[in-house]
């Protein structure tokens, strides 16, 4: 796949880590909000590359776990959105 990490819940993957940079799931009903934010997206083959879905979280947010959360429960929710959690059988 990539030479970075996947995050994971039982809503699918919400979160990568590349480069040692973190980033957040964002879909149509979240993208806007990462995109004013100022968050740049995953591009996994350089600048020029195609931008997926995933969106750079700043690092000084990493150090304020209340400020942090709320963008997480974005990502989790738009990986439940998009369909691709863990199914029970």
């Amino acid at each position: 796949m990539f030479g970075g990490v996947s995050l994971s819940c039982e809503a699918g993957t919400f979160a990568l880590i590349d480069d040692d940079i973190l980033y957040l799931k964002g879909d149509k009903a979240v993208r806007g909000e990462f995109e004013a934010a100022g968050w740049p997206p995953f591009r996994p083959f350089g600048p020029e590359g195609s931008a997926m879905g995933y969106f750079a979280v700043p690092g000084e947010l990493l150090d304020e776990p209340a400020a942090l959360q709320p963008w997480v429960n974005r990502a989790v929710a738009a990986a439940r959105r998009s369909g691709s959690g863990s199914r029970r059988r």
